[in-house]
């Protein structure tokens, strides 16, 4: 079957406080989140739309999310903590409705194309500083204003040589860094994607009931789950603020924005979705 690529659903989180997967970064949190729509032709797959449509969460409601509890996190030396003093991991999760449109059984496939974080007031780190820190995540090099790392839009790649699709964005009129943008190439050096097929009674991450469809997509049989008029069906999507550490094979890398330069950031989750 020729493959469709569907609406873009774009996931802003609302940093409004001090905010991080980390205790040590604050002490209290406000957040929410707000899900988006682009228009797509032909629109096959449809997120979160309809009268069961919800375009606003409150993420002490909507979300599985671990309340800090005083945590110190990590020792001055950086050491982490153990027991009951250890760092905890935020992450989103959420279970919302879609429908799917075909003429036969399709897989529906997700995946975290981009993200873009939209820095706060307080951030002060100089154009060579800012770079010097994405390309720290990289595990590379760059030395000054190295022009494969920024550019000045967020919808414009670096023109540099070897140009990045990990950049960050300068502002040219109040000579300030704005964003930074993480290419589908990067992500997972910094977040963990998951999803899986759900229900209206949500199917929990790692419960019963729950596969990951990270790899396989999620099946949909014709009639039943997908149809010529479009039939409703539930996704469950996770997204954890740490990295995926080679090494030891698991997403366990410490969040690389949990420094205090990061304090109240905005954190938009760019999903690309599509049935084929």
């Amino acid at each position: 079957m020729e493959k469709r690529v569907a609406p873009i659903l774009v996931i802003i989180v609302l940093f409004i406080a001090l905010l991080s997967t980390y205790a040590w970064f604050s002490d209290s949190m406000t957040a929410s989140l707000i899900l988006d729509m682009e228009s797509g032709t032909p629109t096959v797959v449809v997120l979160g739309t309809g009268t069961e449509s919800k375009t606003d969460y409150d993420l002490s409601k909507d979300f599985s999310v671990d309340p800090y509890r005083g945590q110190e996190g990590f020792k001055s030396t950086g050491e982490p903590y153990g027991e009951s003093e250890a760092d905890y991991l935020y992450s989103i999760d959420i279970n919302f409705p879609y429908r799917a449109q075909a003429p036969t059984n399709v897989t529906f496939y997700i995946k975290l194309s981009k993200v873009i974080i939209e820095l706060g007031a307080s951030y002060s780190r100089s154009l060579s500083e800012a770079i010097a820190d994405i390309a720290a995540i990289m595990n590379t090099t760059a030395v000054g204003e190295d022009t494969r790392f920024y550019s000045n839009s967020v919808d414009s790649y670096p023109t540099g040589e070897g140009a990045s699709s990990f950049y960050v964005v300068w502002d040219n009129t109040n000579n300030k860094v704005t964003h930074i943008v993480i290419g589908e190439a990067y992500v997972t050096n910094c977040f963990e994607f998951d999803y899986w097929k759900s229900a209206e009674s949500k199917v929990v991450r790692n419960g019963t009931g729950y596969t990951s469809a990270k790899i396989s997509g999620i099946g949909l049989e014709y009639e039943k789950e997908v149809s010529n008029a479009g039939t409703q069906n539930y996704v469950g999507i996770y997204i954890g603020f740490c990295g995926y550490n080679s090494t030891d094979k698991i997403f366990n890398k410490p969040f690389a924005f949990s420094s205090p330069y990061y304090q109240g950031s905005t954190y938009m989750f760019y999903l690309a979705a599509e049935i084929k």
